[in-house]
Formats: C-alpha cells, sequence, structure tokens
C-alpha cells in the first residue's frame, strides 16, 4: 500500500511534464471520441486462443481491458461483458478476441520522449521516471470473431480489425515497481541506461497492446462495421442514423428520428423500443413497399416521430427482420 501511494503520489506531481510527449496520440484518440458511436449493442467475452497457444495472461484481462476502452472511446451505443446477464440479453452482436500468435517482443532503444525523461531527471530525479523514454518492438496478432445476438452459436465471420503489433514507448515506471535495483539504478544513471524487471515491462506492453487494440477497434467500428460486415455479406443489412447522429445530445420533446436501412431483401416491418422499460414507442407495418432497389438490394429510408423518451441518457432498441430477425441499439441523452 505505501508503495502504490508512493507512486500515485508522485506521478500526480509530475503529470504536467509528462504530457508533452503523448501529444499527437492523445489528440488522434479525442477526435475518434468526438465521432457517433456505432448503433449497436456489443457483448464481448473472454479472449481465446488458437491451438497449441496459452491464452491464460490474456483472457478476461483483455476483455475487461477492451471493454472500458470502447466505453471511453464511446464507439457502440452500449458496450457489456458476456458474464453480465443484462448485456447479454440485449444483444446485437457477440465479440469474441482470439490470440492467434503469442506476444514477443524486444527492446528498440530509446523513444522520442528521452530527451524529456533525461532532462526531468536531471532536474528533478523522479519526474524523468514517469515519462515514456524506452520503445519496444511488439509482435501480436489478434483477431476477432463476430456472432448475432445473445442466442447465436455460429460465428459470422472475422472482423477485419485484428491487431497485429506496433512499437510501445514505456516509461521508468511501466517498466519497474519503484522498490527495484532498477529505482537504485536511478540515482546515477538516467532511466533510458538501468536494468528493467522482466515481468513488469511484460505486463505494462500487455496493457499497451490492448489499449492500442482498442483504440483500433474502435475505429473500425465506428467508422467502418456497418459497411465492412453488409459489404461483405457477414450480416444481412446495415442500418444508419441519418438523424439525429447516434448518440447525441437532443432538447425535451418529440424525437425526430430518420433512419435508413440497407438489406439484401426488403423490410416490411420496424419496431422501436425502450431498452429500460420496454415501451414500444414505434411499430411500423407494410413497409414492403418503400423499399427502393439499390443496386443488388434494397433501401428503406424510415421518418419516425417518437415520443415517451426520458430526461437523461436512452438507450432505443429497433428490432426488424430481413433474410432473419436483426436488431441494432440507438442511444441518445434527453437535455
Amino acid at each position: 500500500m505505501r508503495q502504490m501511494a508512493m507512486k500515485h503520489l508522485v506521478k500526480i506531481s509530475v503529470a504536467v511534464c509528462a504530457v508533452f510527449a503523448s501529444c499527437s496520440t492523445s489528440d488522434g484518440v479525442l477526435q475518434l471520441r468526438k465521432e457517433p458511436p456505432a448503433p449497436i449493442a456489443l457483448v464481448v467475452e473472454p479472449m481465446t486462443a488458437a491451438n497449441g497457444i496459452d491464452p491464460i495472461d490474456w483472457g478476461g484481462e483483455f476483455r475487461d481491458r477492451l471493454i472500458r476502452e470502447l466505453a471511453q472511446l464511446d464507439a457502440v451505443s452500449v458496450v457489456g461483458s458476456a458474464e453480465d446477464a443484462a448485456a447479454r440479453q440485449g444483444a446485437d452482436f457477440v465479440l469474441r478476441p482470439r490470440l492467434v500468435r503469442p506476444m514477443d517482443y524486444q527492446h528498440g532503444g530509446v523513444s522520442e520522449g528521452w530527451w524529456a525523461a533525461g532532462g526531468l531527471w536531471l532536474v528533478t530525479w523522479i519526474g524523468g521516471l514517469f515519462v515514456d523514454d524506452s520503445c519496444y518492438s511488439v509482435e501480436v496478432e489478434i483477431a476477432y470473431d463476430l456472432r448475432a445476438g445473445k442466442d447465436s452459436a455460429e460465428p459470422l465471420g472475422e472482423v477485419s480489425s485484428g491487431y497485429g503489433g506496433d512499437d510501445v514507448d514505456l516509461a521508468f515506471f511501466d517498466r519497474n515497481d519503484f522498490f527495484s535495483v532498477g529505482t537504485l539504478m536511478s540515482l546515477i544513471l538516467p532511466p533510458f541506461w538501468t536494468v528493467d524487471e522482466d515481468e513488469t515491462t511484460r505486463q505494462s506492453l500487455q496493457d499497451g497492446v490492448a489499449r492500442r487494440a482498442a483504440v483500433k477497434l474502435a475505429e473500425y467500428v465506428k467508422r467502418d462495421f456497418g459497411n465492412g460486415v453488409y459489404a461483405r455479406g457477414i450480416v444481412p443489412s446495415r442500418l444508419e442514423v441519418l438523424q439525429p447522429s447516434n448518440g447525441a445530445a437532443i432538447e425535451p420533446g418529440t424525437l425526430d428520428l430518420k433512419l435508413r436501412i440497407s438489406g439484401t431483401v426488403k423490410v416490411s416491418d420496424v419496431r422501436i423500443m425502450r431498452v429500460d422499460t420496454g415501451d414500444i414507442l414505434a411499430h411500423e407495418l407494410g413497409l414492403s413497399e418503400r423499399n427502393r432497389p439499390v443496386g443488388d438490394g434494397y433501401e428503406l429510408d424510415l421518418p419516425l416521430k417518437l415520443d415517451g423518451l426520458v430526461a437523461g441518457e436512452n438507450v432505443l432498441r429497433v428490432e426488424y427482420a430481413t433474410s432473419v430477425d436483426e436488431s441494432r441499439t440507438l442511444r441518445f441523452t434527453v437535455k
């Protein structure tokens, strides 16, 4: 406890200095966070592994990290764990990470932040130990299998947004505990010249891989998921939220909602309900004639006026039938 408290106390004191090393990455993540979430409720299962690979160090821990990062990035309307009964009950899709190739890494030398770490080390000693100063080349292969809904057992296909490794920068305290040989060495040597603890380094690299894999997955889900899984034939339809943007903050009163459903067959009826109460807000029937031919499929524009939303967050489930029963999930916040 004393060790943890000391690390957190010192880390707060140098946070402003450390932020300069990650500005460009933070800007990209901030921009991604601002984009509308994909209109789906996603459940994530623990990681599995290819034959002969032991996922014990990843498994549920990677799943939990993935869920946290996807939530922070506002990647989808709803994200939860497969072990959460409520989340699984309302899932549009189930995602299972799969470790195809175990993580391997090697030290690649100093990172771009070495000068900041060295400068702070010279001036404050402790300040330089929190700045990324060492680069590691990481090789790992992670894929994602996608299933539809809570009851589907057969995978629909592999999501084309796996993670294949990257260069990961670590600070001294990402590689060492406070009470360690490395800390003693840092009293006379700059942090990027000290020895590192293998297990601490490996755990930090796994955390870094999980974060980067989550960002890449969030980019795919927000920007390409609907088009990608539909174009590849993984799912028979695509739903777009034309007005307002999914995840938007809206004024109280009637919601003017406009959806577009593209599919391989015509959509004949659409039902929208509140997830928390089950109240049906709209049920449109006899829509077949309103589907217009587009390419090899059909497209339906559906303007709706919804009453019954409450102040705060509203999660709405859209159910419709194409060649199979499908669902998508929307989220709006009434001001």
